[in-house]
């Protein structure tokens, strides 16, 4: 991890997005206070009461006005490959935590498992993981949970990039973005920013043979509203914690995108703006790209993480070769992260 772009002066972006973005502009980045939560809101994560933090490293005070954006991945527990190589590669010059549920540590695995995301964690303090169990219905929880940790461990950062382990991520061209008359003009900060890869809408799948098959009891319509598809989303701060606290009071759906960049996101008035060209999932093997086709083409590809050490070189060639610690020493309750975040 390395340190973010100088907040000033603003950078000339070569190639700027034509593209519309939604929310305004402030001078401010503080969204949100602590008390328009619920006491018992530090125990809760959605529907599950008594939860808490297995692992939450905390955002270090002396950074956190520095803090451009940070990066929250959503990983699996025996994903060590990808997050390596994203600690390798745009994983050095933005800050990144990966996001785990638990394991099932009655089984052989589950114990093996559990004691190597456990030296993980030990090594690199960027491990954040919940007391819900990690598996595909359980996301919701995971997407959450990120959130929460923003809340409350990383409160001033200016924006929340969520994305899964195989996105990698243009980190020169994002922070000449934020930092951009396009984004935040004059260098300000722009609130209700929600930036994503638009799905306009898509039909309920009640096919047995799908993976995605909800029943009527789990969602009675028939469509979708229009929601983010989740590999990657970009929200500022402000519209992280909208959700987060929408989330937190309501029922209940396991996939993520379509509740929480959807329905949550329709009952506000957040609008959706939508990535376009700036990303990209058939991004071909680096050894056929030069420079200057990659340079500035794209902000977000998914691609496999074989790939991220060739497209690292040649979007950011100098980027940092050294490991930069964002984070205080992991806390195992989030009553005393509470206390340090106000």
């Amino acid at each position: 991890m390395g340190p973010p772009a100088p907040a000033s002066p603003a950078p000339h972006v070569t190639h700027p997005p034509v593209i519309p973005l939604a929310g305004s502009v402030s001078n401010s980045s503080a969204p949100y206070s602590f008390d328009k939560l619920p006491p018992d809101d530090p125990f809760l994560l959605i529907d599950l009461k008594g939860f808490s933090f297995l692992k939450a490293p905390v955002c270090q005070q002396s950074n956190w006005s520095t803090l451009p954006v940070v990066a929250i991945v959503h990983s699996a527990p025996s994903n060590h490959y990808n997050r390596r190589q994203i600690r390798r590669t745009w994983g050095r010059d933005v800050p990144v935590v990966f996001t785990l549920g638990s394991l099932d540590e009655t089984t052989d695995e589950g114990r093996r498992l559990a004691a190597s995301v456990d030296l993980e964690s030990r090594r690199h303090g960027d491990i954040v993981q919940g007391t819900f169990l990690d598996s595909y219905r359980n996301l919701t929880y995971k997407h959450v949970m990120g959130l929460k940790w923003a809340t409350y461990l990383c409160p001033n950062a200016r924006y929340i990039l969520k994305t899964d382990d195989d996105v990698f991520v243009n980190t020169k061209y994002l922070f000449e973005l934020l930092q951009s008359d396009w984004v935040a003009p004059g260098g300000s900060y722009r609130r209700g920013l929600l930036l994503c890869n638009v799905m306009p809408t898509a039909m309920v799948k009640r096919t047995y043979r799908s993976k995605w098959r909800v029943s009527p009891k789990e969602y009675p319509g028939r469509w979708y509203p229009q929601y983010c598809v989740g590999w990657v989303v970009l929200y500022s701060l402000d519209v992280a914690f909208t959700l987060y606290k929408l989330a937190q009071t309501s029922s209940y759906f396991w996939i993520d995108d379509v509740h929480i960049t959807g329905t949550l996101v329709s009952k506000t008035d957040i609008q959706l703006s939508h990535l376009g060209p700036l990303s990209t999932d058939s991004v071909s093997p680096p050894s056929s790209l030069s420079v200057p086709q990659t340079d500035h083409q794209f902000l977000f590809a998914l691609t496999t993480p074989d790939y991220f050490p060739g497209l690292q070189d040649l979007v950011n060639p100098h980027h940092s070769q050294q490991e930069y610690y964002w984070y205080q020493s992991p806390s195992s309750h989030l009553t005393s992260a509470t206390t340090t975040s106000r």
